[in-house]
């Protein structure tokens, strides 16, 4: 009985998946869905996004110092020094940085569907698998669509220089939770390290603790 009753509410969730699936389909196919969740720089009010003023004065600064040559790390230890919260009020990483300067909303256009939830119910990147919804001048710019593919293409150089391509094998690396493990209190990645405590062992951190560390060591010596 417990059998059937679990089978039973396991195809009732997955019905329920489908209908909600459909339904945001639907909202972006006819152009009426409206964003709940507003990014840095912008409020969400009424489904529609508006500018916040003091919010795109950094995203600006964010523009225009990776235009001028500064790394996204140097961008976000500037941020935290000046103390600047995030949209969730935690620190800026270089991740954040870069995140910024490839979210295409910050030009006026708005992309849909850009992850979607698979039949596991786990959060994935759409990379083809589903059809994306641009809409042009869906909102109002904080940066023009010419300073944003520069922006773009100074990081995507930064990335070559380094070896780390977004895509690449190197990107990834070899270690399964690469990239995966999100610091939930700045928004940063966690990164694989070895502790000598008496005896090694593998330890994941987030990226920001690390370099916030290694910045204050450095000022010590």
């Amino acid at each position: 009985m417990l059998s059937i009753l679990s089978g039973l509410a396991e195809n009732e969730s997955t019905s329920i998946s489908q209908n909600y699936k459909w339904s945001i389909q639907h909202r972006f196919q006819n152009g009426t869905y409206k964003i709940s969740c507003s990014p840095y720089g912008y409020d969400a009010i009424n489904g529609k996004l508006v500018i916040n003023k003091e919010q795109s004065k950094i995203i600006r600064y964010i523009f225009d110092s990776t235009l001028s040559g500064i790394s996204t790390y140097k961008i976000a230890s500037e941020l935290n020094r000046r103390k600047v919260p995030t949209k969730r009020g935690g620190r800026w990483s270089s991740t954040s940085i870069k995140e910024i300067c490839n979210n295409e909303k910050y030009t006026g256009d708005a992309l849909f569907q850009k992850t979607y939830t698979d039949d596991y119910f786990v959060r994935r990147n759409n990379n083809g698998e589903l059809k994306q919804y641009l809409y042009k001048d869906n909102h109002a710019p904080i940066v023009s669509h010419e300073e944003f593919e520069a922006a773009q293409a100074v990081i995507a150089q930064r990335g070559k220089e380094k070896g780390a391509e977004r895509n690449s094998t190197k990107y990834h690396r070899r270690y399964p939770f690469t990239g995966k493990i999100i610091c939930g209190n700045c928004g940063g990645t966690f990164r694989r390290r070895i502790h000598s405590m008496g005896q090694k062992y593998i330890a994941w951190t987030c990226y920001t603790h690390i370099t916030d560390i290694d910045s204050l060591l450095n000022e010590v010596h």
